[in-house]
């Protein structure tokens, strides 16, 4: 994996670190309804650092939803990043940020999977990728 490169130039009024990187910023939404959603495929020869990632959702149904990262297979989960039941008629929202980011991998997917007619799933992540 690539090695995270955080710069702080010397500034004289700053206190503390303010790391920066050189990638491209990744902010991105997407929406599962009793399906399997990708939300972002790691381009190839890029790692992405993964900083943030939101669910909400609203239950007309009880159901499972999955945060998960995949292998470049897609066959397996690498990673579950989170997993709960959902009541018949329930919503909430859960935001998750990781410091440091999780380096993810050239080719590997996340994914936001939905098992439920009733049961909609919001989710965004927030990193980058150099």
């Amino acid at each position: 994996m690539a090695l995270m490169k955080f710069r702080e130039p010397n500034q004289v009024r700053w206190i503390g670190s303010r790391p920066g990187h050189n990638g491209t910023q990744v902010l991105i939404r997407q929406s599962a309804t009793n399906a399997t959603a990708i939300l972002y495929t790691v381009p190839v020869g890029k790692t992405l650092y993964l900083c943030s990632v939101g669910l909400g959702y609203f239950a007309t149904a009880a159901g499972l939803v999955q945060l998960t990262i995949r292998d470049d297979g897609l066959a397996t989960i690498a990673f579950l990043l989170s997993d709960f039941i959902t009541g018949a008629v329930d919503g909430q929202s859960k935001n998750i940020s990781y410091y440091p980011p999780i380096e993810i991998p050239e080719s590997w997917t996340l994914r936001v999977h939905s098992s439920a007619v009733g049961l909609s799933v919001h989710t965004y992540l927030f990193g980058w990728v150099e």
